[in-house]
C-alpha cells in the first residue's frame, strides 16, 4: 500500500472527558508557573532572544543570559496561542485536526532503553530500533502521526 492508496487519517472520537485536575488546581499551577517565570526565568544562549525580550520590557540579565518574565506579559502572549490548529501532512487529506474533538494514535516516549525482542533483556535503544519502530508505525493504518519513540 502506498501513500497514494491511503485515504484520510481517521481520528478517534474523543467522547470521554477526564477531569484530571480541579479548576482550583489548574489555577494554582498557572500561578506557580508565572511565579517561577518571574523569579527564576529562563536561561538562554540566544543573544537575539535576550535583546528581543529586553525590547519587550522583560527583565533581562545579559551577563548571566537569563530572562525573567512579567506575569502579564506571559498571559498576554499565552492568549495569542491558537486553541485549535492543524498538523499539516504532505497531502491535505492527511492533515490532522488538533481541536479537542479528535484523537490520534502515535508511537511515543523517546525511551532511552528498550526490551530486546531477541533476548528479552533491557538495553540502550539504537538507531536500528528507531528505524524498526518507524517502519512498523508507517505500516499501521491506525497510526496518525509519528513521534520519535526512542532516543537512540
Amino acid at each position: 500500500m502506498t501513500i497514494e492508496t491511503l485515504g484520510p487519517i481517521r481520528s478517534l472520537p474523543l467522547t470521554y472527558h477526564v477531569e484530571v485536575l480541579k479548576p482550583d488546581q489548574v489555577r494554582r499551577i498557572r500561578e506557580g508557573a508565572l511565579q517561577i517565570l518571574q523569579r527564576t526565568g529562563i536561561a538562554t544562549n540566544s543573544g537575539k532572544l535576550l535583546e528581543l525580550m529586553a525590547e519587550h520590557g522583560q527583565d533581562v540579565d545579559f551577563a548571566n543570559r537569563r530572562i525573567r518574565f512579567a506575569p502579564h506579559f506571559v498571559e498576554e502572549k499565552r492568549a495569542l496561542a491558537p486553541r485549535h490548529f492543524t498538523l499539516a501532512g504532505r497531502r491535505p487529506e492527511r492533515d490532522l485536526a488538533i481541536d479537542g474533538a479528535h484523537g490520534y494514535l502515535s508511537p511515543d516516549g523517546c525511551a532511552p532503553q528498550v526490551i530486546d525482542l531477541e533476548t528479552g533483556l533491557r538495553r540502550s535503544s539504537t538507531k536500528a530500533d528507531l528505524g524498526q519502530i518507524t517502519r512498523l508505525a508507517d505500516a499501521l493504518p491506525e497510526i496518525g502521526f509519528l513521534w520519535r519513540s526512542v532516543s537512540a
